[in-house]
């Protein structure tokens, strides 16, 4: 009897085998115990064999099992490759979306296409609900090189003191679609941001340059600039650092020496009002 976890529907099509000895061959499909197909038995060392069989009522736990086998006259049938795939595998392929698979065994390579109809509940982790609205996906070592490139980018890994060995147990951990989906965000992320002046270090740099008619930061520019300085990559430190770190700091000079000689006036028009008046009458 099927049990409630035991709801795996899948199409497995047997493209073809090659690299095969020149005899008659078919191909044995079996998954679980209600699921056993064979092919045609077809002669040659490359052949296309294009037969589909529907399994269902797999659990998750079981496995796809394909054998190719000699077709004997005499005795019993001879397996020449043996092929595994697991059913946790598979649930991350798409639901109606072909998968093709290729499988190789000691040179006897099998190519299958597999078709989810219905895998029953996905686990949440391992469908990224983002995908579809991301542009498509890169091979995966061209996704872990542009993961490792934003890492550095993010200051990430520059703390720490053996930063392969803390990229490398996140590069593991981390599935490639979630990667992709970082990668992206931040891209994106990226471009809005370059829609904003104020947030490019050019501007920033201009702001605080005395050439560049700057020098002069409001209080709500300092205020913008603090929240940028705190928030943005390290190679926009890097970068505004770059020139700009002078200018800030003359700024901040300058801006420092206008308020002691603001509070000196002060301090002379509050306090020393009637004692100058008094000099003048002396000197008159």
């Amino acid at each position: 009897g099927a049990t409630a976890a035991a709801t795996m529907k899948f199409k497995v099509t047997v493209v073809s085998v090659a690299g095969l000895s020149s005899s008659t061959h078919y191909v044995a499909v079996a998954c679980g115990a209600a699921n056993k197909f064979k092919t045609a038995a077809l002669k040659g060392a490359n052949v296309e064999f294009n037969e589909t069989f529907t399994c269902a009522g797999a659990a998750a736990g079981d496995t796809l099992s394909i054998e190719v086998m000699t077709a004997k006259k005499f005795g019993a049938d001879k397996a020449v490759a043996s092929y595994t795939l697991s059913l946790k595998t598979m649930q991350r392929y798409e639901r109606d979306k072909e998968k093709r698979v290729a499988l190789d065994n000691s040179g006897c390579k099998l190519a299958l296409v597999v078709t989810p109809l219905d895998f029953g509940t996905v686990p949440p982790a391992e469908k990224p609900t983002v995908t579809q609205m991301l542009p498509p996906m890169p091979p995966e070592d061209e996704v872990n090189e542009q993961y490792r490139r934003l890492m550095e980018t993010l200051g990430m890994g520059k703390d720490f003191a053996n930063p392969t060995q803390v990229q490398q147990e996140a590069m593991k951990t981390m599935s490639v679609a979630n990667k992709w989906a970082m990668i992206c965000a931040h891209a994106k992320g990226q471009k809005q941001q370059r829609g904003k002046v104020d947030e490019t270090v050019a501007y920033w740099k201009s702001k605080v340059s005395a050439d560049g008619g700057g020098g002069e930061l409001t209080v709500a520019d300092a205020k913008r600039l603090q929240l940028l300085l705190a928030g943005k990559p390290l190679h926009w430190l890097e970068a505004f650092c770059d020139g700009g770190l002078q200018g800030l700091l003359r700024v901040l000079d300058m801006s420092s020496r206008r308020a002691t000689v603001y509070s000196l006036r002060q301090s002379a028009v509050d306090g020393g009002h009637g004692h100058h008046h008094h000099h003048d009458a002396a000197a008159a």
